[in-house]
């Protein structure tokens, strides 16, 4: 086994915070380093050493649930825009024909 990476406890990686010391925990036939940690939003959790260290882990979860969020916000705003856009330039159409426009 290698030797394991220990975290300073209250260390911040994105919205973690590490709260316990670091523990190895075999997954199959690997072991790897493991470390218990708070969200800002107050989850607690437990997550590997190697993504905290790389970025790859920056919250529980609740920030993917955010950024979805704002993302499907976004799009239904864009096709409501686009949605109005479109019937403005049907109707400029329709008047430039020299059609009633009802």
């Amino acid at each position: 086994m290698s030797r394991l990476i220990q975290l300073v406890i209250g260390t911040p990686y994105g919205r973690l915070e590490t709260i316990g010391p670091t523990f190895a925990k075999q997954l199959g036939k690997q072991c790897y380093g493991h470390v218990p940690c708070r969200c800002s939003c107050g989850v607690e959790c437990v997550k590997l050493v190697k993504h905290l260290l790389s970025g790859k882990t920056q919250s529980c979860g609740c920030l993917r649930k955010e950024l979805s969020g704002a993302r499907s916000r976004q799009r239904a705003a864009d096709k409501r825009k686009d949605a109005r856009n479109g019937e403005e330039n049907t109707a400029q159409s329709a008047v430039s024909n020299g059609a009633a426009v009802y």
